[in-house]
């Protein structure tokens, strides 16, 4: 089984990566628009700024979501494909002593492959994307104006879907098996997140295509196998 493991920042916010311990026979990609000498990690940098998918929009964070969503779609123009591809922010990295391939294995074996926590706030989960938008503007992530332009977006295109489903999940690190469903999923994701006038977080987005295709990820409590090693940076976007 192949493994690859990817991440992804552009601009220059303060979000960094570290150096971490590498598993044998596995990959990982870090997707940006700076060059490996600009970073003192052991991510193998990818600049993709020039990327087509992405050249053209203005804001670093929404750039960063592409490799972050469509991983995999830029895999395979590297002409590399994987079994298992697993995403996590910039500032964390894998745990070298987790057995991913056993992880990954056990995961081919559920209808829906994609791996994925549960929001660590217990309002969000039982207030769905609504209840995230309120958290969004209230830990200062983006402005309330937007965060209203993305529940009337959505109440207008997906009326059959409630807003206030008692799910939600988070989307610092998850995994998937790059199946058609997901690889259909993710592609709608990325169309609607630059072409709709809504927040350029990605959770609620994310959590509405859950809901849309009615599936629910695999709770696995991914992140207690990843490692906090980089640094976070300036995270307030408003």
């Amino acid at each position: 089984m192949k493994i690859a493991f990817i991440t992804s920042v552009f601009g220059q916010r303060g979000n960094n990566p570290a150096r971490f311990q590498r598993i044998y026979d596995v990959d990982y990609f870090l997707f940006s628009d700076r060059d490996q000498k600009d970073f003192n990690t052991d991510w193998e940098v990818i600049n993709i700024a020039d990327y087509s998918e992405i050249k053209n929009l203005s804001c670093n964070v929404r750039k960063s979501r592409y490799a972050k969503f469509l991983g995999w779609k830029l895999l395979e123009s590297m002409g590399k494909k994987y079994d298992f591809i697993y995403y996590c922010d910039v500032h964390w990295s894998p745990n070298a002593n987790i057995n991913w391939l056993e992880i990954s294995q056990n995961s081919l074996n559920e209808n829906f492959t994609f791996i994925q926590d549960e929001h660590q706030a217990s309002h969000c989960k039982k207030g769905g994307i609504i209840a995230e938008c309120s958290h969004i503007v209230h830990c200062g992530r983006d402005k309330k104006e937007n965060t209203l332009k993305t529940i009337k977006y959505f109440q207008e295109h997906y009326p059959e879907i409630n807003l206030s489903s008692p799910q939600y999940y988070e989307n610092t690190m998850f995994g998937y098996h790059p199946n058609k469903l997901i690889q259909s999923m993710t592609e709608e994701f990325w169309k609607t997140y630059t072409t709709a006038n809504i927040t350029f977080r990605d959770q609620p987005l994310w959590n509405l295509m859950l809901l849309k295709y009615n599936v629910k990820p695999i709770l696995t409590q991914i992140r207690s196998k990843f490692l906090q090693t980089g640094s976070y940076g300036n995270h307030n976007y408003t």
